[in-house]
């Protein structure tokens, strides 16, 4: 477990709860902050689409971890070198996107996981290690091992036919489908609503379900969101950082407040 961090993601699936997470679009450690001070039980840097370093996801993770909150990051592709160092810097996890075989699945886990569950490279010296003055190095490692999560995303019309085998490889914690880009790999980009759509998804969620694994909801409101837990989502992507600004300017309207017409000054 991460310095600061209380109770692990592990735990929560163990124990059958529920993880609300927020997902990070800004590069800025104090954003993370306040997400993690709001209560989330995980923040997941969006890399795939935004423009995070380095030096700002590692303080991001800090940020995250002072408040006994998870971070877990989508990156911009599946490479080995790239997730060990993001772990290294704290994370406790990957949010796979474009997860389209098997072997892809395979080979993440491998990523994550150090020897002999997988390849991750062992720097005892690293964030996540304590900086060397933790636990043994064994010690460390199985605990790593334990702790991170591999959740893969479904997104494809080749992800959708593979599920059954994605879904089989052992660490694999969890599988999220993102209905935007289904629809647009059948050739219906923006329709992820048409009855075609809903029924690849419906099945692919029943067999997320079926497998005994973690199953990612993204609902866009809060009665969404409870609906999901009721029916049995383990992982609820409740905000981001974005959302939450845009739908609090929405309640504000500014545009319509800059419409009204202006009262005398001091009530003259």
């Amino acid at each position: 477990m991460t310095a600061g961090q209380n109770v692990s993601l592990r735990t929560k699936i163990r124990e059958q709860q529920p993880i609300i997470s927020a997902m990070m679009r800004f590069p800025d450690p104090g954003i993370a902050e306040l997400l993690a001070v709001l209560g989330f039980d995980v923040i997941v840097i969006d890399n795939e689409h935004m423009p995070f370093n380095d030096e700002t996801i590692a303080n991001i993770a800090r940020a995250c971890a002072a408040h006994g909150v998870a971070c877990m990051i989508r990156p911009t592709d599946h490479n080995p070198r790239q997730i060990g160092r993001y772990l290294d810097m704290g994370l406790v996890g990957i949010l796979a996107a474009h997860v389209d075989t098997a072997e892809q699945a395979r080979s993440i886990v491998s990523a994550v996981k150090y020897p002999p569950f997988g390849k991750r490279g062992m720097m005892p010296l690293s964030r996540a290690a304590t900086f060397g003055m933790g636990a043994p190095t064994g010690e460390y490692a199985a605990r790593a091992n334990d702790e991170t999560l591999v959740i893969c995303m479904c997104e494809s019309r080749t992800g959708v036919e593979n599920i059954d085998g994605i879904l089989a490889v052992e660490g694999v914690d969890g599988v999220a489908v993102g209905p935007s880009d289904i629809a647009n790999s059948y050739g219906m980009p923006g329709k992820s609503m048409d009855p075609k759509i809903v029924e690849i998804i419906s099945t692919l969620e029943g067999k997320i379900f079926a497998s005994g694994k973690l199953a990612s909801a993204l609902p866009k409101n809060h009665d969404e969101a409870v609906r999901a837990v009721e029916n049995g989502y383990g992982w609820i992507n409740a905000a981001s950082d974005l959302s939450l600004i845009v739908e609090s300017a929405k309640r504000l309207s500014p545009r319509d407040l800059g419409k009204l017409k202006l009262g005398k000054w001091g009530g003259q």
